[in-house]
């Protein structure tokens, strides 16, 4: 009876073992796919949507906003031309939509702009960053 025991805790010894050497290695493989995930979202970058200025825009960055490229996806092949830089291709979009992000975290901390009547002379400025202005109506 007592080897029957023995038998038996040392089967559960190394099935528990087994057991946590896989958990530890899908946590250990879970951890690298978030880390990598980070990095790729924090270095591969994409901006794409419209404005009035250049129509439809879809730019790319490799290195995590250093540079950004203009693509054009190619209907023929199903994968995507560079066309050239971004300041090239769409002079001004990035500087439009680095006002309009700033203006967008502006307006999330301070409330909408001329809610009191009134339009300050640092919403003026976050205006024109945006590439926006204001007109007088009087």
């Amino acid at each position: 009876m007592l080897t029957a025991v023995c038998v038996y805790l040392g089967v559960f010894a190394i099935f528990a073992t087994v057991v946590i050497v896989v958990i530890a290695k899908q946590l250990a493989e879970g951890k690298r796919l978030r880390e990598q995930l980070a990095k790729y979202q924090h270095t591969y970058l994409y901006k794409s949507g419209w404005c009035y200025d250049v129509g439809n825009y879809l730019l790319f960055s490799p290195d995590g906003g250093i540079s950004w490229h203009a693509l054009n996806r190619n209907s023929g092949t199903g994968g995507l031309d560079i066309l050239g830089t971004a300041e090239e291709i769409y002079p001004g979009l990035l500087n439009h939509l680095e006002g309009m992000e700033k203006l967008t975290a502006y307006v999330k901390k301070h409330g909408p702009i001329g809610a009191q009547g009134k339009i300050t002379d640092s919403d003026l400025l976050m205006l024109s960053g945006a590439g926006l202005s204001v007109h007088s109506l009087k």
